[in-house]
Protein backbone atom coordinates (compact mmCIF):
# COMPACT_ATOMS: atom_id res chain seq x y z
CA UNK A 1 0.00 0.00 0.00
CA UNK A 2 2.96 2.34 0.67
CA UNK A 3 4.10 2.29 -2.97
CA UNK A 4 0.67 3.24 -4.23
CA UNK A 5 0.30 5.83 -1.48
CA UNK A 6 3.58 7.42 -2.59
CA UNK A 7 2.28 7.95 -6.10
CA UNK A 8 -1.01 9.28 -4.80
CA UNK A 9 0.81 11.81 -2.64
CA UNK A 10 2.78 13.00 -5.65
CA UNK A 11 -0.43 13.52 -7.56
CA UNK A 12 0.43 11.17 -10.41
CA UNK A 13 -2.37 8.71 -9.65
CA UNK A 14 -2.80 11.20 -12.21
CA UNK A 15 -11.09 9.39 -31.19
CA UNK A 16 -13.81 7.63 -32.50
CA UNK A 17 -12.19 7.09 -35.87
CA UNK A 18 -8.68 6.44 -37.12
CA UNK A 19 -8.02 10.15 -36.50
CA UNK A 20 -8.59 12.23 -33.41
CA UNK A 21 -12.06 12.88 -32.06
CA UNK A 22 -13.31 16.40 -32.62
CA UNK A 23 -14.02 18.04 -29.27
CA UNK A 24 -16.24 21.08 -28.69
CA UNK A 25 -16.64 23.08 -25.51
CA UNK A 26 -19.30 22.14 -22.97
CA UNK A 27 -20.15 24.16 -19.83
CA UNK A 28 -21.26 21.18 -17.75
CA UNK A 29 -17.78 19.80 -17.10
CA UNK A 30 -17.30 17.44 -20.01
CA UNK A 31 -16.54 18.07 -23.65
CA UNK A 32 -18.78 16.39 -26.24
CA UNK A 33 -16.99 14.03 -28.58
CA UNK A 34 -18.01 14.00 -32.21
CA UNK A 35 -16.73 11.85 -35.01
CA UNK A 36 -17.23 8.64 -36.93
CA UNK A 37 -17.19 5.27 -35.24
CA UNK A 38 -14.35 2.82 -35.81
CA UNK A 39 -14.91 1.20 -39.19
CA UNK A 40 -13.01 -1.34 -41.21
CA UNK A 41 -11.36 -3.03 -38.24
CA UNK A 42 -11.53 -6.52 -36.74
CA UNK A 43 -11.57 -6.66 -32.96
CA UNK A 44 -12.63 -4.18 -30.32
CA UNK A 45 -10.70 -0.97 -29.63
CA UNK A 46 -12.25 -0.85 -26.14
CA UNK A 47 -11.52 -2.61 -22.87
CA UNK A 48 -15.16 -3.75 -22.84
CA UNK A 49 -17.37 -3.79 -25.90
CA UNK A 50 -20.05 -1.70 -24.18
CA UNK A 51 -20.40 0.92 -21.45
CA UNK A 52 -19.61 -0.18 -17.91
CA UNK A 53 -20.45 1.34 -14.55
CA UNK A 54 -17.52 2.72 -12.64
CA UNK A 55 -15.80 5.32 -10.53
CA UNK A 56 -13.33 7.95 -11.71
CA UNK A 57 -10.88 10.21 -9.85
CA UNK A 58 -9.62 13.38 -11.53
CA UNK A 59 -6.30 15.17 -11.08
CA UNK A 60 -7.84 17.74 -8.73
CA UNK A 61 -8.97 14.99 -6.35
CA UNK A 62 -12.66 15.09 -7.31
CA UNK A 63 -14.33 11.74 -7.88
CA UNK A 64 -17.53 10.46 -9.45
CA UNK A 65 -19.22 7.14 -8.85
CA UNK A 66 -21.80 5.01 -10.63
CA UNK A 67 -21.21 6.63 -14.01
CA UNK A 68 -21.10 5.01 -17.43
CA UNK A 69 -17.52 4.73 -18.66
CA UNK A 70 -15.87 3.50 -21.83
CA UNK A 71 -12.10 2.94 -22.03
CA UNK A 72 -10.83 3.40 -25.59
CA UNK A 73 -7.50 1.54 -25.53
CA UNK A 74 -6.51 2.58 -29.04
CA UNK A 75 -6.88 6.27 -28.27
CA UNK A 76 -5.77 5.80 -24.62
CA UNK A 77 -8.80 7.79 -23.53
CA UNK A 78 -11.50 7.29 -20.92
CA UNK A 79 -14.87 8.81 -21.81
CA UNK A 80 -18.21 8.97 -20.02
CA UNK A 81 -21.89 9.17 -20.90
CA UNK A 82 -24.11 11.89 -19.44
CA UNK A 83 -27.79 11.53 -18.54
CA UNK A 84 -28.79 12.63 -22.03
CA UNK A 85 -26.74 9.84 -23.57
CA UNK A 86 -23.99 12.09 -24.93
CA UNK A 87 -20.41 10.81 -25.05
CA UNK A 88 -18.08 13.23 -23.25
CA UNK A 89 -14.39 13.61 -22.56
CA UNK A 90 -13.29 14.69 -19.09
CA UNK A 91 -12.14 18.31 -18.88
CA UNK A 92 -9.42 17.42 -16.37
CA UNK A 93 -6.85 14.59 -16.48
CA UNK A 94 -8.06 11.26 -15.10
CA UNK A 95 -5.82 10.04 -12.27
CA UNK A 96 -7.47 6.67 -11.82
CA UNK A 97 -10.68 4.77 -12.37
CA UNK A 98 -12.50 1.52 -11.63
CA UNK A 99 -14.79 -0.42 -13.94
CA UNK A 100 -17.23 -3.23 -13.17
CA UNK A 101 -16.83 -6.04 -15.68
CA UNK A 102 -20.34 -6.38 -17.21
CA UNK A 103 -20.47 -10.19 -17.32
CA UNK A 104 -18.59 -11.27 -14.17
CA UNK A 105 -19.21 -8.28 -11.91
CA UNK A 106 -15.49 -8.13 -11.08
CA UNK A 107 -13.99 -4.69 -10.42
CA UNK A 108 -10.93 -3.66 -12.43
CA UNK A 109 -8.84 -0.80 -11.05
CA UNK A 110 -6.62 1.47 -13.14
CA UNK A 111 -4.10 4.15 -12.27
CA UNK A 112 -2.01 6.62 -14.22
CA UNK A 113 1.66 6.80 -13.24
CA UNK A 114 4.51 8.83 -14.66
CA UNK A 115 6.68 6.98 -17.15
CA UNK A 116 3.82 5.15 -18.86
CA UNK A 117 1.39 6.46 -21.46
CA UNK A 118 -2.21 5.68 -20.57
CA UNK A 119 -3.33 3.61 -17.60
CA UNK A 120 -2.02 0.65 -15.64
CA UNK A 121 -4.31 -2.03 -14.25
CA UNK A 122 -3.65 -2.75 -10.57
CA UNK A 123 -3.37 -6.52 -10.17
CA UNK A 124 -1.73 -6.55 -6.73
CA UNK A 125 -1.60 -3.50 -4.46
CA UNK A 126 0.95 -3.00 -1.72
CA UNK A 127 4.66 -2.49 -1.09
CA UNK A 128 5.42 -4.89 -3.95
CA UNK A 129 2.64 -3.93 -6.39
CA UNK A 130 1.92 -5.62 -9.69
CA UNK A 131 0.65 -3.53 -12.57
CA UNK A 132 -0.36 -4.52 -16.08
CA UNK A 133 -0.22 -2.26 -19.11
CA UNK A 134 -2.41 -3.45 -21.96
CA UNK A 135 -1.86 -1.88 -25.37
CA UNK A 136 -4.12 -2.15 -28.39
CA UNK A 137 -2.80 -1.21 -31.82
CA UNK A 138 -3.95 -1.50 -35.42
CA UNK A 139 -2.17 -3.83 -37.83
CA UNK A 140 -2.93 -4.03 -41.54
CA UNK A 141 -4.43 -7.29 -42.71
CA UNK A 142 -3.20 -8.73 -45.99
CA UNK A 143 -5.49 -7.67 -48.83
CA UNK A 144 -7.64 -10.33 -50.45
CA UNK A 145 -9.21 -10.50 -53.89
CA UNK A 146 -12.52 -8.65 -54.10
CA UNK A 147 -11.86 -6.68 -50.93
CA UNK A 148 -11.95 -3.00 -51.91
CA UNK A 149 -10.91 -1.55 -48.56
CA UNK A 150 -7.95 -2.36 -46.35
CA UNK A 151 -8.95 -4.20 -43.17
CA UNK A 152 -7.09 -3.50 -39.94
CA UNK A 153 -6.83 -5.96 -37.06
CA UNK A 154 -6.73 -4.90 -33.41
CA UNK A 155 -3.60 -6.39 -31.84
CA UNK A 156 -3.48 -6.67 -28.03
CA UNK A 157 -0.30 -6.97 -25.98
CA UNK A 158 0.49 -6.70 -22.27
CA UNK A 159 3.50 -5.62 -20.21
CA UNK A 160 3.97 -5.97 -16.46
CA UNK A 161 5.47 -3.53 -13.96
CA UNK A 162 6.31 -3.27 -10.28
CA UNK A 163 7.81 -0.55 -8.07
CA UNK A 164 11.37 -0.50 -6.73
CA UNK A 165 12.62 2.41 -4.62
CA UNK A 166 9.55 4.39 -5.64
CA UNK A 167 10.36 3.86 -9.33
CA UNK A 168 8.23 2.02 -11.87
CA UNK A 169 10.14 -0.98 -13.25
CA UNK A 170 9.19 -3.22 -16.18
CA UNK A 171 9.98 -6.94 -16.12
CA UNK A 172 9.61 -9.95 -18.40
CA UNK A 173 11.47 -12.93 -16.98
CA UNK A 174 12.23 -14.78 -13.76
CA UNK A 175 15.79 -13.41 -13.97
CA UNK A 176 14.34 -9.88 -14.04
CA UNK A 177 12.35 -10.60 -10.89
CA UNK A 178 15.40 -12.14 -9.19
CA UNK A 179 17.25 -8.85 -9.74
CA UNK A 180 14.28 -6.74 -8.65
CA UNK A 181 13.58 -8.77 -5.50
CA UNK A 182 16.92 -10.14 -4.26
CA UNK A 183 16.45 -12.46 -1.34
CA UNK A 184 12.88 -13.41 -2.30
CA UNK A 185 14.00 -16.71 -3.89
CA UNK A 186 11.84 -16.16 -6.97
CA UNK A 187 13.24 -19.11 -8.94
CA UNK A 188 12.90 -21.40 -5.93
CA UNK A 189 9.29 -20.34 -5.38
CA UNK A 190 8.55 -20.86 -9.04
CA UNK A 191 9.75 -24.46 -8.88
CA UNK A 192 8.22 -25.23 -5.49
CA UNK A 193 4.74 -23.95 -6.38
CA UNK A 194 4.97 -24.78 -10.10
CA UNK A 195 4.40 -21.20 -11.16
CA UNK A 196 4.59 -20.02 -14.73
CA UNK A 197 5.01 -16.25 -14.69
CA UNK A 198 3.82 -16.08 -18.30
CA UNK A 199 0.41 -16.95 -16.88
CA UNK A 200 -1.19 -13.95 -15.21
CA UNK A 201 -2.88 -15.97 -12.48
CA UNK A 202 0.48 -17.48 -11.44
CA UNK A 203 2.16 -14.07 -11.57
CA UNK A 204 -0.50 -12.61 -9.29
CA UNK A 205 -0.05 -15.57 -6.92
CA UNK A 206 3.71 -14.95 -6.80
CA UNK A 207 3.27 -11.25 -5.99
CA UNK A 208 0.66 -12.09 -3.36
CA UNK A 209 3.28 -14.32 -1.70
CA UNK A 210 5.87 -11.55 -1.77
CA UNK A 211 3.38 -8.99 -0.49
CA UNK A 212 2.20 -11.22 2.37
CA UNK A 213 5.76 -11.21 3.77
CA UNK A 214 6.19 -7.42 3.67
Amino acid sequence: MKALFFFLCLGVFINASFGQWTISADPVGGTPIKGQSYQGIKGSPYLFADWAKGRVTLSDGSSYTNIDLLYDMLAEQLVFKDKAGNTLAFNKPVSGFSLIEPTTGDTLNFIQLSGVVGYLEILVDGEAPLYKKTVKSLVDQAATFGQPNQIKNVLTSSTYYTVVDQQLVKFKTVDDLERIFPGENIAERQKKYRLNIKKEADLIRLFDMIESEK
